[in-house]
């Protein structure tokens, strides 16, 4: 999940890192790295995958009015084997677990919920299929979290892929919480399926 060296023994921190994520053949990811820890990660051969984080109000989005917003219920007839365990373990993590269905084909969206400085309540898109898929469904999905008081939802993204041109009303923050990785395969933004942010809420 992630990691912490005490004080005392820091100048070893990089030899620590760099031994945790010796394996050639694994991927991986370090979503919440500290500030001032960016270039030693990238020094050890991470790179980012995510700039920054885009605070939109999917509420006001312009609705499609071919889509629906249901919570998962536990089984769907229309989602493989993987995707329906994915979503139950999420269920029980407390994530905001939802289908977005349109013209007989569904999509899943994990949230997690958060609050902002503590007191405004928002929610973090954890897991959707591509930035595109949930900005197509960003209306019904906003319509869906203001009724039960969450008007705000942030998501990773890199500037050119998220804000006006997609339909989405915010503000895209750069260098917020950029996500990097290290390895053979890259991953994609917002897939932060059993991530520290959806078991932990951190």
């Amino acid at each position: 999940s992630s990691w912490y060296v005490k004080p005392d023994y820091r100048s070893f921190a990089t030899l620590l890192l760099s031994r945790a994520c010796k394996e050639k053949s694994v991927t991986y990811l370090n979503i919440s790295a500290a500030k001032h820890t960016h270039k030693i990660c990238e020094a050890l051969g991470f790179k980012r995958y995510s700039q920054g984080q885009f605070l939109g109000m999917p509420v006001l989005t312009r609705p499609d009015k071919r889509s629906v917003i249901e919570e998962f219920d536990g089984a769907s007839p229309l989602l493989d084997a993987e995707t329906q365990t994915m979503m139950s373990d999420h269920v029980g993590y407390g994530c905001i677990c939802l289908l977005g269905k349109r013209e007989g084909a569904v999509e899943p969206f994990i949230l997690v919920k958060r609050r902002v400085k503590g007191i405004l309540p928002m929610a973090q898109l954890v897991y959707c299929n591509s930035n595109a898929v949930y900005a197509s469904f960003a209306g019904a999905i906003g319509r869906y979290l203001a009724r039960r008081g969450i008007m705000f939802v942030i998501m990773d993204g890199s500037g050119q892929d998220t804000g006006h041109h997609t339909g989405l009303w915010g503000r895209y923050f750069p260098e917020k919480t950029p996500k990097m990785f290290k390895g053979p395969d890259a991953p994609r933004q917002n897939d932060l399926a059993y991530s520290e942010i959806a078991v932990f809420g951190i």
